[in-house]
């Protein structure tokens, strides 16, 4: 036996040669095209190599090296070829996407149109033409972009002669960017990760990817279902749908659990989560019980003896019969009658004690009384076996106790009910409080409002430990051809910060609910929780209100004195929310009347601006193309003079070459569209970076768009400009920086300086680090600013359908002819 298995390894390693059955040609070619730092795996191959490989046989079970993916794969074509590659593909270790050498005597058609179907797309058929001449046949199924509807025209790639390949070439490349792909999507419904009606934050971050790489996106489901596991090699609920390809990827919490990785192809970790345990809110404390909770036993078992102490003292040396009552009425704080002279100096001694245990009891008692106060909580394992509730979980949460390592974990193993829908089982937790499940921390805080009563208090209590963590990744089909492209951009949306933007926005339903609470029975903040917004309100609006002789109350009462006027203005569109009220009045130095004026002027002028770039709007291409080729950015912190900075500056020289002015304008608008809802300062400081200015920028620029907005912001916004510093200037910047001058006016233009050192004149913690700060780097906040243009995207559509009612307008402006509009703005100027 020993022999035997010896022979073979020398046979495999090619110690042992054998004849050919195919002429040594093709090996030789064959062996050509082989990367030879790669595994290679052969199928129905019967030709020697001078290397180590892997015979497969795909209608067998594979034991070894199941956790080493193919790299390059050879096969032999055989009449039953499609059934021979659909066994291939649930193979664990075979990866559609590795290098797939077919060896065939004729190239047809239809080894092609197979291969398509499983998506294996880095393809070389060897067709034998002669015993010295092999034809190396490729395709390019993707180069119409379409994954749905691949091209199975094949063509003559390279050629082998003697042996020899004819010329080093490599594999088309995919695609870079999807215009023709529809994604089908089996998405599970699980908010805030994916909702029915198609958003959740998982879903708006791939979407994100796919806007970048033109996707068209179709959601094939709007319920919830479970993920599924698989059992008996087939896998269950939806893994079982995508097994089937009856969709190209599943979203929705999908996490790898056991071992799914070997049938599908998973994406990096993006998002993150927990599984942890949920169990009703404890019942409320009785009041009576409550006082229990002020002192120790051992203060009140002291109390008492100090008290009969002194009773059996003064009975038996003073011989006072009423001495019992006369303590208690002490202790309580009652007045007396008179007090005993002979014991007078015992008796005020021990009242001053009761005095200081009087003064904590009553301290504390409020406390404790005003405060909702609960019996012992459930809060682990052993608690919940202790209960004796019923446990609602799935199969799958049963299977991770399946290991039995305490007699907690056996109980929940053998006792556990499979719960049908997780949603019934978290209602039933909380408002029959019978049973015990699970849910995911962040699904827990978007449902949050609805498990809240009538005191703002939370009817369950969800476990701080985790069962296990979730880590949520795509699930795609296995090979699909767009999921390393997906894999790398998802890994870079975790990089730049979106992520964490997700998250912070998931939890917007927790925060609103938990701030319904009543104040007078929420638990007191300590400074360090709060010194951040007292620091906010110190330096912030009232700081900004002292600079114009407002105190912040009297701020607050303007703010709501043009909020009411704008009610009463017919012709208006809309009423001003209160944080764009205060940019406002900020604009316009406090002045209430001056700011009514604006107000009006601004959605007055506001769509004769949009209708110059009725082709612009955030939904289209156009502004995300701005924004990948240029940074207009405002830095995320103020600076100590509450300027807020803005950084102009060339992203990308070609695509910003192909950016008209007319779509960098549009941007301007939408992105303050974004600042009066979002920011708040005293004025605005710019930083113009020339490094990357070319002539053929300023080709493109139109005087007359220029003058259009800075009269739109002198007419209807009176911001202060608080200086402009241009970095890294050319001598073509500066030429054009003199035709701006004619519109900018004189007192902006004494604002203009030359810098060479940004730090000298803006604190390193606003800079961005490009420019030797510490604040985030360009990159990461135009990043950032995507997302929320994403996010305000219904705003934009409703300013762009605005209009002022002039019929209902109270009184007639005076006609400036400007833009062709009433309004009189000649004595309003920018400053």
């Amino acid at each position: 036996m020993f022999l035997i298995f010896l022979s073979y390894v020398m046979l495999v390693s090619g110690k042992i040669t054998l004849p050919d059955k195919k002429p040594n040609y093709l090996s030789a070619c064959l062996h050509e095209l082989i990367d030879t730092s790669n595994t290679l795996y052969v199928v129905n191959v019967d030709l020697q190599f001078n290397r180590p490989v892997v015979r497969l046989d795909p209608y067998k079970p594979f034991v070894w090296f199941k956790y080493q993916k193919s790299e390059t794969v050879l096969i032999e074509f055989v009449d039953d070829f499609e059934s021979l590659l659909n066994h291939l593909v649930q193979t664990q270790t075979y990866d559609p996407q590795s290098t797939t050498i077919v060896v065939t005597d004729k190239a047809q058609q239809s080894i092609f149109e197979s291969l398509s179907k499983y998506y294996i797309g880095r393809v070389l058929v060897v067709e034998t033409v002669s015993e010295k001449l092999q034809k190396i046949y490729s395709y390019e199924p993707y180069e119409f972009e379409n994954v749905n509807e691949p091209i199975t025209r094949f063509f003559v790639w390279n050629s082998c002669l003697g042996g020899v390949l004819n010329a080093n070439k490599t594999l088309p490349p995919l695609p870079k960017r999807w215009r023709n792909t529809t994604l089908q999507i089996l998405n599970n419904v699980v908010p805030p990760y994916a909702m029915s009606t198609n958003g959740g934050i998982e879903v708006e971050a791939f979407e994100i990817i796919a806007q970048y790489l033109r996707l068209s996106l179709n959601y094939t489901r709007n319920e919830f279902d479970y993920w599924g596991s698989r059992v008996n090699g087939t896998y269950t609920h939806i893994l079982g749908a995508l097994q089937r390809r009856e969709g190209d990827m599943a979203l929705g919490v999908f996490h790898s659990k056991f071992d799914e990785h070997y049938d599908f192809d998973i994406t990096c970790t993006f998002m993150e989560d927990g599984t942890r345990w949920l169990v009703p809110k404890a019942k409320f404390l009785p009041y009576w019980k409550r006082i229990g909770l002020i002192f120790t036993p051992q203060v009140y078992f002291s109390l008492l003896v100090s008290f009969t102490a002194m009773v059996l003292l003064c009975r038996s040396l003073m011989q006072c019969s009423s001495a019992g009552f006369m303590l208690f009425q002490i202790l309580v704080e009652s007045s007396l009658k008179r007090l005993p002279v002979n014991y007078r100096s015992l008796i005020l001694v021990w009242v001053a004690c009761c005095f200081i245990l009087s003064t904590i009891f009553k301290s504390k008692m409020f406390e404790i009384m005003s405060k909702n106060r609960y019996e012992r909580q459930i809060d682990s394992l052993r608690d919940i076996v202790e209960s004796e509730l019923v446990i609602l979980i799935d199969h799958d949460i049963a299977k991770f106790y399946r290991f039995n390592s305490s007699p907690f974990e056996t109980y929940v193993r053998e006792k556990y009910k499979y719960c049908p829908n997780p949603r019934d089982c978290i209602a039933r937790t909380a408002f029959v409080q019978d049973c015990v499940t699970v849910d995911f921390q962040r699904s827990n805080e978007f449902f949050l409002s609805s498990f809240i009563d009538s005191e703002g208090e939370v009817l369950f209590h969800l476990f701080k430990k985790p069962i296990f963590p979730v880590h949520i990744q795509l699930f795609f089909v296995k090979g699909y051809p767009i999921f390393g492209q997906i894999d790398g951009l998802l890994m870079q949306l975790r990089d730049f910060g979106f992520i964490e933007h997700f998250y912070d926005q998931a939890g917007h339903n927790a925060r609103k609910a938990l701030s319904q609470k009543s104040g007078f029975k929420a638990q007191v903040l300590a400074f360090e929780q709060t010194e951040s917004a007292f620091f906010m309100w110190m330096m912030g609006v009232e700081k900004i209100a002292q600079n114009f002789g407002r105190t912040k109350k009297m701020f607050a009462d303007d703010c709501l004195t043009i909020q009411q006027w704008m009610k009463n203005q017919p012709h208006l569109p809309e009423v001003m929310d209160i944080n764009c009220i205060k940019n406002f009045l900020i604009y316009n130095k406090c002045s209430v009347e001056i700011t009514k004026q604006k107000i009006d002027l601004y959605y007055t002028v506001l769509p004769k601006m949009l209708a110059l770039f009725e082709n612009v709007k955030p939904r289209l291409s156009s502004t995300r193309k701005f924004m990948d080729s240029t940074y207009f950015l405002p830095l995320p912190k103020l600076t100590p003079d509450l300027s807020r900075v803005y950084i102009f500056k060339i992203r990308d020289l070609n695509l910003s070459l192909e950016t008209s002015p007319y779509e960098m304008s549009a941007h301007i608008i939408f992105h303050n569209e974004i600042a009066h809802h979002e920011s708040l300062h005293l004025n605005l400081t710019y930083i113009v970076d020339c490094s990357d200015f070319s002539p053929e920028h300023f080709r493109n620029f139109v005087p007359g768009l220029f003058q259009k907005m800075v009269l739109f912001y002198k007419k209807t916004l009176k911001i202060k400009v608080n200086a402009i510093y241009i970095v890294n200037a050319n001598a073509i910047a500066l030429g054009v920086f003199e035709v701006c001058k004619v519109f900018l006016g004189p007192k902006i233009v004494k604002k203009v300086s030359l810098c060479k050192d940004l730090s000298q004149v803006i604190p390193k913690n606003v800079l961005p680090l490009d420019y030797g700060g510490e604040e985030k780097s360009l990159e990461q906040i135009n990043n950032m600013l995507k997302v929320k243009f994403l996010e305000y995207q219904d705003r934009f559509d409703q300013i762009h359908a605005m209009k002022v009612a002039e019929d209902l307008r109270p009184f007639k402006l005076e006609n400036d002819d400007f833009l062709g509009f009433y309004g009189n703005f000649k004595k309003l100027e920018l400053d």
